[in-house]
C-alpha cells in the first residue's frame, strides 16, 4: 500500500503543481469535448427543434378565423383577442393562424407590444417599410404615420395585423388601427379584455391527447407515464415542451421520474408564482437546474435582457475584448466562467445550441439571427439563477462591450442590438445604480439619437441625469455632465429652452469645479449651438452670444488640445453655423473645410462625420456660388451614409445628403453642363428617396449657377 502511495506521491512531485492541474483541465477538455458533440448531434437530429410543429390547435386557428370573419358582436372591425396566462400558448397560436391563413391576406404584420414604446418602434419600422415618402423622423410620429398608411391601404388590401404581448386595453387603444378589410388579432394576459369591438376567446388547454401528442414529439419516444405528466402540467404547451426536452435529454429517465422531481419542487414554497401558473414555473427550474454549468452561466444574464432582441453579439464582443485594459472597470465583476465561454467559440456556439435544445430560448422566425425567451422562462431565471448578483454581471457585460464611441456608424450594428437590452436591464429597477449603468445610459441615448428616435434618447438622458444627481448630488462635475447630455437630447427632441437651461447649469457647475477643463470647453461649443439654434428658430437676440460662447470654446479647445484634434473640428464645425446664419457664407465653407480636414486625419475612413462634414462643406460651396467645388463633397457625403445608414435607408440625414445632390446637380444641368445627364441621375435620387420633384426643382434655383464647364 505504501508503495501505491509512494508512487502517487512521486508523480505529484514529477508533475509539480501546474503539471497537476494540467491534466486535471485536459480531462475536464476532454468531457466538454463529448458534451459539445452530443449537443451538435442532438441539435441536428432530424425531429429535433426547426422541425418543431404545432400540435393540437388546428381547432383553435379555425375558431379565430370564425371570430376574425365575423367579428364580435357590435364590433367596429372585425378584431379578436387571444387571452391567457403565461405558458397556454398564446403567441404561437397567434403565428400558427398567420402561418395557416397567410394566402387569405394581402399583408400580415406581427407588431410587439408588451410596452408601449415597443410598440411604438414596431409600428415606426412598419411605416418605413410602407412608405419612403416624407416619412416622419420622430418615432412617435412615425407610428402615428404607420396608423394613417394602414388604413389607406386596406381601403383596397386585406390585412392582418397581430398585436402580440398587450399588457391591457388600454395600452393598445390609442394604437388600434382602423380600416375596411383589416383584421386585428391581439394576444394579451389580461384575465379580462372590456375593450369596445373585441370578441374574446381564451387559448384553451390543449386535450389530453393533444398534450401527449406533444410530449411525445419533444421527448423522441413514447412513454406510458406521458398522461400522468401532461395533466400534473396542467397540459400548457410551455410546459410541456419543456418536459419533452428533458425526456429527450435524459434517454435513461422515464416520464415517472421526471413526475416524482416535478411534484418536489411543487411541494416548495413559491412566492413568486402569483406571477405564472406554479407547475409551468416548476417545470421551467427543472430545466434550469439541468443545465451544465456553462449554461448557467450565460442564463443567468439573458433572464435579465430584452425577451425579443436575445443574440450570442454581446458574448462575441465580450471575446474580443481580452487585453483591452480602457474596459477593466467594466470587465473584472464579470463571472470568470463567462468571459472564458467568450473566448472561446466552440463552447459558446455549444451553450447556445444547449439552451436552444431545452426550449429556454426560441428562434424569431422573422428576425434571423435573434432570438427570444418566454416570459415565465425569464421570470423564473430571475428567480432561482442567482438574483443578487446576476443583475450586476449583465450590467458588466453590457458595459464591457457597448462602443465606446458611439458616434463612429461603424459600431452601429452592435449597438443596434444592445440598446433594447438596456434599456430592458433599466427598465427591471434592478441593475446596480453605479457608474456602469451611468455610462450604458449615456451611449444607447446616444444612438437613439442617432438613429432620429429623439423621444426614446431622451427618456435615457432624463434617466441618466437622476441617477447621476442620486449618486453625486446636484454640486458635482459628473452631475455637471449629465446636465450636458440631457440639454443635447432635449434639443434633439425640440425643447430649446430647456436645452438651454440646462446647458447653462453644466457651465456654471463646469466654471466652478474645472475652470479650464475639456469638460467646459465642450459645454462653451453646445452652449453656442443651443443659442445658434433659438436664433434660427426666430429668437434673434440670441446670436451675439451664440458667437461669443462658441469662439470662447474653440479658444479653450485649441489651448488644451492643439489644432489637429476632433474636439477641435466640433468646435469649427459650430462655428461655421453660426458665420452662416449671420450670411458670410464663403466664411462659413472654410470653417467648414478646416473642420473637415481635421475629422479627415483623426477619425476612421467609415466614421458618419466625415460624412457629415463633407455635406456641410459641400452644401456652403454651393450656396457660395462655387459648385466645381461641392461635387466631390457631395458625393462622397452620400456615399459615406449610403454606407452608415445600411439599415435605415429614410434615415433624415441620408435624405438630405441626397437633396443636396440633387440640388447640385440641377444647378450644373441648368448652367447647361451635360444637363441631360445630370437632370435624369437627380431624378434617379429623388425616385430612390421618396423627394418631392418640383420641390427639388424649386430649391435649386435659389443657387447662383456658374458657366458650363
Amino acid at each position: 500500500m505504501w508503495d501505491v502511495i509512494g508512487g502517487i506521491a512521486a508523480l505529484i512531485v514529477i508533475l509539480g503543481g501546474g503539471g497537476l492541474i494540467g491534466l486535471v483541465k485536459l480531462a475536464s477538455d476532454r468531457r466538454e469535448k463529448r458534451r459539445q458533440e452530443k449537443l451538435r448531434r442532438e441539435f441536428e437530429r432530424p425531429g429535433r427543434l426547426n422541425a418543431r410543429k404545432v400540435v393540437g390547435r388546428d381547432e383553435d386557428v379555425r375558431e379565430v378565423r370564425a371570430m376574425l370573419e365575423t367579428g364580435g358582436q357590435g364590433a367596429i372591425l372585425p378584431v379578436a383577442t387571444v387571452t391567457g396566462g403565461g405558458g397556454v400558448g398564446k403567441t404561437t397560436l397567434a403565428r400558427h393562424y398567420m402561418a395557416v391563413y397567410r394566402d387569405r391576406y394581402d399583408r400580415a404584420e406581427l407588431i410587439r407590444a408588451s410596452s408601449e414604446a415597443q410598440l411604438m418602434g414596431d409600428l415606426a419600422g412598419l411605416a418605413d417599410r410602407l412608405e419612403r415618402d416624407n416619412a416622419p423622423v420622430e418615432v412617435t410620429a412615425r407610428a402615428h404615420h404607420a396608423l394613417e398608411m394602414i388604413a389607406e391601404r386596406t381601403k383596397t388590401e386585406s390585412w392582418l395585423v397581430v398585436f402580440d404581448n398587450v399588457e391591457s386595453p388600454e395600452v393598445l387603444k390609442p394604437w388600434l388601427p382602423d380600416g375596411r378589410k383589416l383584421h386585428v388579432l391581439v394576444t394579451s394576459r389580461h384575465p379580462d379584455w372590456p375593450a369596445e369591438g373585441f370578441e374574446t376567446r381564451p387559448a384553451g388547454l390543449l386535450s389530453p391527447d393533444n398534450a401527449v401528442a406533444l410530449l411525445e414529439q419533444e421527448a423522441g419516444r413514447a412513454d406510458a407515464g406521458h398522461a400522468d405528466l401532461a395533466k400534473a402540467v396542467g397540459y400548457l404547451p410551455l410546459a410541456l415542451v419543456q418536459a419533452g426536452e428533458w425526456l429527450a435529454a435524459n434517454p435513461g429517465r422515464g416520464a415517472a421520474d421526471y413526475l416524482a422531481r416535478l411534484n418536489r419542487l411543487l411541494e416548495e414554497r413559491d412566492p413568486a408564482s402569483d406571477d405564472y401558473d406554479r407547475s409551468t414555473g416548476a417545470v421551467v427550474r427543472l430545466t434550469l437546474q439541468s443545465l451544465s454549468p456553462d449554461a448557467r452561466a450565460l442564463m443567468g444574464i439573458l433572464v435579465w435582457f430584452a425577451p425579443d432582441e436575445i443574440s450570442r453579439d454581446a458574448f462575441d464582443a465580450l471575446g474580443w475584448l481580452r487585453g483591452r485594459p480602457r474596459f477593466g472597470k467594466w470587465y473584472r465583476p464579470l463571472l470568470w466562467r463567462v468571459r472564458a465561454i467568450s473566448r472561446d467559440e466552440a463552447r459558446l456556439t455549444a451553450v447556445w445550441r444547449e439552451v436552444r435544445l431545452k426550449a429556454l430560448i426560441e428562434d424569431d422566425p422573422t428576425r434571423e439571427g435573434l432570438f427570444r425567451m418566454h416570459r415565465v422562462t425569464q421570470l423564473v431565471g430571475r428567480r432561482y439563477l442567482g438574483r443578487a448578483t446576476q443583475p450586476a454581471r449583465a450590467t458588466a457585460l453590457l458595459a464591457a462591450v457597448y462602443p465606446y464611441d458611439v458616434q463612429d456608424s461603424t459600431n452601429w450594428p452592435l449597438c443596434r442590438r444592445l440598446t433594447p437590452h438596456v434599456l430592458a436591464l433599466w427598465d427591471t429597477g434592478e441593475a446596480p445604480r453605479g457608474a456602469a449603468l451611468d455610462f450604458l445610459l449615456n451611449q444607447a441615448a446616444v444612438f437613439l439619437n442617432a438613429l432620429a428616435d429623439y423621444a426614446g434618447g431622451l427618456a435615457l438622458a432624463e434617466a441618466g441625469a437622476e441617477l447621476a444627481e442620486s449618486l453625486h448630488g446636484a454640486d458635482h462635475p459628473k452631475y455637471a455632465v449629465a446636465r450636458h447630455n440631457l440639454a443635447m437630447h432635449r434639443l434633439e427632441a425640440g425643447d430649446r429652452p430647456g436645452a438651454m437651461a440646462d446647458m447653462r447649469a453644466a457651465v456654471k457647475l463646469h466654471e466652478a469645479h474645472r475652470p479650464g477643463s475639456a469638460a467646459l470647453a465642450e459645454s462653451y461649443d453646445q452652449l453656442g449651438h443651443i443659442l445658434h439654434a433659438m436664433a434660427r428658430a426666430g429668437e434673434g437676440d440670441h446670436l451675439p452670444e451664440a458667437i461669443k460662447v462658441t469662439q470662447r470654446g474653440l479658444a479653450l479647445q485649441r489651448r488644451l488640445h492643439g489644432r489637429w484634434v476632433a474636439p477641435v473640428a466640433a468646435s469649427l464645425n459650430n462655428l461655421a453655423g453660426v458665420r452662416h446664419t449671420q450670411g458670410r457664407g464663403a466664411a462659413a465653407a472654410r470653417l467648414y473645410e478646416a473642420s473637415l480636414r481635421i475629422n479627415r486625419q483623426v477619425l476612421p475612413p467609415g466614421d458618419a462625420r466625415i460624412a457629415f462634414g463633407a455635406m456641410n462643406t459641400g452644401s456652403k460651396w454651393l450656396e457660395a456660388g462655387r459648385a466645381d467645388r461641392a461635387e466631390p463633397l457631395l458625393r462622397e457625403a452620400l456615399e459615406k451614409l449610403r454606407a452608415a445608414f445600411v439599415a435605415e435607408p429614410d434615415h433624415p440625414d441620408l435624405r438630405n445628403a441626397a437633396s443636396w445632390l440633387i440640388s447640385y446637380l440641377l444647378v450644373r444641368a441648368a448652367a447647361g453642363a451635360d444637363a441631360e445627364r445630370r437632370e435624369a441621375e437627380a431624378r434617379a435620387l429623388a425616385d430612390e428617396f421618396g423627394l418631392d420633384w418640383a420641390e427639388r426643382q424649386a430649391t435649386a434655383r435659389q443657387y447662383i449657377h456658374p458657366p458650363a464647364g
